[in-house]
């Protein structure tokens, strides 16, 4: 992954979270390499491909500035999703909890060993974010929730996702 941290060794096979980055990080790095600056070509090799944008390597300041507004959309759906929210999970595919621009829904109870909640914060159909318009439907964060063990706390659950979103 470029200088990224590894993902968690349980969440090592989540392809949607490594396809998503791909996908939007080269398309728009690709549109600005001509342009980049001795700096920013500096600060993509410590940051990696992965953090990139979320850093404002790029020379088109408004497409920094539109990542940087999903970024921090991102991190306030996260960080304002009721406790009530994060506790006592189903055991269908259901919306949990949503927001003009994102949703968080349970996926699914994963089959093998430890059982787990598959919980994802996507992006809605209708959101009003650009840069993520085309990208409607796709995980931005993933946490897995043990059903079995010790029930997680909602701030538990929160630093999960908080810590696996890819944006």
């Amino acid at each position: 992954m470029d200088g990224a941290q590894a993902p968690a060794p349980h969440l090592a096979s989540r392809t949607e979270l490594e396809e998503f980055p791909k996908s939007v990080a080269c398309k728009q790095l690709l549109r600005v390499i001509a342009n980049l600056t001795p700096a920013c070509i500096e600060k993509f090799h410590k940051f990696g491909r992965r953090d990139a944008l979320q850093y404002g390597i790029s020379t088109d300041r408004s497409q920094a500035e539109t990542m940087g507004k999903a970024k921090n959309e991102l991190e306030e759906f996260i960080a304002n999703i009721p406790d009530s929210k994060l506790t006592g999970f189903p055991s269908v595919e259901t919306t949990v909890y949503k927001t003009r621009n994102f949703r968080l829904d349970m996926q699914t109870v994963t089959t093998k060993d430890p059982r787990c909640y598959n919980l994802h914060v996507q992006i809605n159909r209708g959101t009003l974010i650009t840069s993520l318009k085309r990208f409607a439907g796709k995980s931005l964060s993933i946490a897995l929730v043990p059903v079995k063990e010790e029930a997680w706390t909602p701030a538990e659950v929160r630093a999960e996702l908080e810590k696996n979103r890819i944006i």
